[in-house]
């Protein structure tokens, strides 16, 4: 059980994992093998013959044996180890019979999935990591430098910045433990609830920081799930099912909603529109409706799903960059805060000390 825990976690998480086990089965595949047979060769490499049958991958071939002998099929066998783009569009490649090109396909998406994580890891993992020099010159002003001050000049009397550094540290001693828990919770929640939550809220949600950064993630792997399916000749409707089948509760609301305009006879784009879910954003549903109008639907669908890709990545890179410079001015003005305090403080404590003197004489 723990292994297989593990192997999940390796697969869903590592897009390389992923390359390498749907290039060695379409290596297999292209050269003759059934599907039953390239399995069991790709567990007797990755197991090293059964020396290791724990190696991630010797887990999930074994599990695809096991299922693919109960009938299951090879798609949603996968999907239990794999996310729902890529077993959709290796469901569409069982349906029409180009199982080795739907690999391709789904290597052509972890890529893209990669350099889309990679952009939003650069928007998280530097701000997050500047935290770190921030709080503890936060810790510091608040615990050692402002108290060590107060001792020898009340903070009544201070004025200018050092007042204001009074009151910064008089914030973090009262509130920055309960802050930093509630900061995690939100973290959470926002985690949690990212593919889970749907309705009329979680759409207004969707139009504002963070949650409209994972609706322009998704619409990106949507579009371009989309277009290669409908470039494997699989009909509109059916990709969309298929692609909901597989599909968290958040992205399946949406699909069913341009389902649902389908089924009345309207065009993707003019579905997606009518299902108010702004999914994948205003913009995109604009050309989307202009093109699902002409010929070859499936083809410029494609290219626009490339370039809307691209152009998604940029913005994320933009947020990224965005960030970065924002922690850096923030740790910049907290810096400057100290400095011009302490000086303020030092100039009070030189005044005090002038008028004591002037008293004694």
């Amino acid at each position: 059980m723990i292994a297989d825990t593990w192997a999940s976690m390796v697969m869903k998480h590592g897009g390389n994992t992923r390359i390498a086990f749907y290039e060695g089965f379409q290596n297999l595949v292209e050269n003759g093998l059934s599907v039953n047979d390239a399995l069991k060769e790709l567990y007797k490499v990755w197991s090293n013959d059964g020396k290791s049958p724990d190696a991630a991958l010797a887990i999930v071939t074994r599990d695809l044996l096991v299922q693919l002998s109960n009938g299951t099929p090879l798609s949603r066998a996968l999907s239990r180890w794999v996310p729902y783009e890529e077993a959709s569009l290796i469901a569409a490649g069982e349906k029409a019979a180009r199982l080795v090109a739907a690999c391709d396909d789904v290597v052509r998406v972890i890529v893209a999935k990669q350099q889309i994580i990679g952009a939003v890891a650069t928007a998280v993992i530097y701000p997050a990591f500047l935290c770190i020099p921030l709080s503890f010159l936060l810790w510091i002003v608040s615990v050692k430098m402002v108290p060590a001050m107060a001792r020898i000049s009340p903070p009544e009397s201070w004025s200018g910045a050092s007042f204001a550094l009074y009151q910064l540290a008089s914030f973090v001693t009262d509130f920055g433990i309960g802050m930093i828990l509630l900061l995690i919770a939100v973290a959470a929640v926002f985690v949690t609830t990212l593919p889970r939550w749907t309705g009329s809220v979680r759409m207004a949600f969707d139009r504002g920081p963070f949650y409209s950064t994972y609706r322009m993630i998704h619409g990106s792997t949507f579009l371009l799930n989309l277009a290669v399916m409908m470039r494997a000749n699989i009909p509109l409707y059916q990709a969309l099912e298929m692609l909901g089948e597989f599909s968290n509760a958040w992205l399946r609301e949406r699909i069913s909603g341009a389902l649902y305009g389908i089924r009345m006879g309207s065009n993707l784009g003019v579905a997606l529109e009518n299902a108010g879910h702004n999914f994948p954003d205003k913009k995109a549903i604009q050309f989307i409706r202009i093109l699902a109008a002409r010929e070859g639907f499936s083809h410029s669908i494609n290219r626009y799903a490339e370039r809307w890709l691209t152009a998604s990545i940029k913005r994320i890179q933009f947020i990224a960059r965005l960030s970065l410079t924002t922690m850096i001015i923030l740790i910049g003005c907290v810096m400057g805060l100290v400095v011009l305090g302490t000086q303020d403080m030092q100039n009070n404590l030189e005044q005090s000390a002038n008028r004591a003197s002037s008293a004694v004489r």
